[in-house]
């Protein structure tokens, strides 16, 4: 898995997201740019059809505690249905690419 950072507002994932190194790197990307100033992140997952409950964890910290928005750009369909039947899309926007 590797992240790319496109802009201040947007992080995106490539590959599939396997182990706790890159959970790790999502969370340490995510509360980087949050320090850094931006109050609203999209992430673009296009491949992976798992996403850690860590990070949404944190993200979800970040929502309530800060008001920080979330918008997740999935590609494959499993980590959708996922992302919704944790009823995720009450908290960050969800959508598929």
């Amino acid at each position: 898995m590797d992240i790319v950072i496109k802009n201040k507002h947007e992080i995106l994932i490539k590959g599939n997201i396997k182990d706790v190194k890159d959970c790790e790197k999502i969370e340490d990307t995510i509360k980087e740019m949050v320090k850094d100033g931006a109050n609203s992140l999209t992430l673009v997952i296009p491949k992976s059809f798992s996403f850690p409950s860590t990070a949404m964890g944190i993200m979800a910290k970040l929502t309530k505690k800060q008001a920080i928005h979330f918008s997740i750009l999935y590609g494959d369909k499993r980590l959708g249905k996922t992302l919704k039947r944790l009823e995720l899309d009450r908290l960050f926007t969800i959508e598929k690419i």
